[in-house]
């Protein structure tokens, strides 16, 4: 349903042939959710491992591409863990759909450990966090909001992504879904 509605939103995009932001900078926020098997060498793990995300996104457009900056922090289920996540990637984007493919590094703290000693936890030197690297490839759609009231500055996105680990210290591949809103920043650079 919300890409339905993501996608009754882009008459303007769709118009223009679905051409690249008009600003050079977009800030936003998400919320999300990720759910990937609970299979781990470090615990005993069973069944499925889920949770919550809040996110951050920094994109700096260049065409159809965009340097793509983000960090994500919630809680995990099962092995219960705090989660933060930061990325780099590269977001290709001819038109209201769009393809992100970035590099992933991950803290995952057990809870114990985050009551615990909260400021090593926080600054990633906590004995017991995960440190995970990996990859991350997503498709979404991207809707401009009220483009001829605001200059085409507010936007909303919806995001499914799989995140790979190459370890066996927590789930090999998690799936995640994020919603978004995001405000562009900068010149109008469409000449409009």
């Amino acid at each position: 349903m919300p890409l339905l509605l993501l996608a009754l939103m882009t008459p303007a995009r769709a118009a223009d042939g679905g051409s690249a932001p008009d600003h050079p900078v977009t800030l936003g926020l998400s919320l999300g959710g990720a759910v990937g098997p609970a299979s781990s060498s470090d615990v005993a793990l069973h069944g499925t491992t889920g949770g919550g995300f809040g996110g951050v996104r920094a994109l700096f457009h260049v065409g159809d591409f965009a340097v793509d900056l983000g960090g994500r922090t919630g809680l995990l289920a099962n092995d219960l863990r705090e989660v933060t996540q930061i990325s780099l990637g590269a977001r290709w984007e001819p038109g209201v759909p769009y393809a992100r493919v970035g590099f992933v590094h991950s803290h995952e703290t057990p809870w114990e450990v985050l009551t615990e000693r909260p400021l090593e936890s926080t600054v990633g030197s906590a004995p017991g966090i995960r440190h995970r690297s990996g990859g991350e490839v997503a498709l979404g759609l991207r809707a401009t909001l009220l483009p001829h009231e605001t200059e085409g500055r507010f936007s909303a996105w919806a995001e499914a992504a799989a995140v790979g680990f190459p370890d066996d210290r927590g789930p090999a591949v998690y799936g995640q879904l994020d919603l978004g809103v995001g405000m562009a920043l900068g010149p109008d650079r469409s000449g409009g």
